[in-house]
């Protein structure tokens, strides 16, 4: 009995943690046609969105697909050369995080 109710508290542990962490990214392809059909921002407001939070030269970029919650993650190289990560919700545009890189 001890053991089977380990294996499903184990189990259960192991589902929920992986669903906490659950984000993929999403293709370039994918990303130019959600932003075609008008599912999410245009990529040049969300760049400039983050500029706008953090000035900088943007060095990265990603669109992450969070459980159908789609972020835009903007890596941004600040003038003192640090560096910043700015969230930003790809479909309603608003900044969701912005946390500088260690």
């Amino acid at each position: 009995m001890k053991t089977i109710t380990m294996q499903w508290v184990v189990a259960t542990v192991f589902v929920l943690g992986n669903g906490l962490a659950y984000a993929d990214d999403v293709r370039v392809d994918e990303a130019f046609r959600l932003a075609s059909d008008g599912i999410i921002k245009p990529f040049e407001g969300l760049n400039q969105t983050a500029l706008e939070v953090r000035r900088g030269r943007i060095m990265d970029t990603e669109l992450e697909n969070n459980r159908g919650n789609y972020i835009y993650k903007v890596t941004i190289l600040d003038s003192k050369g640090q560096e910043w990560e700015i969230k930003v919700d790809a479909v309603t545009g608003k900044v969701i995080e912005e946390e500088k890189d260690s």
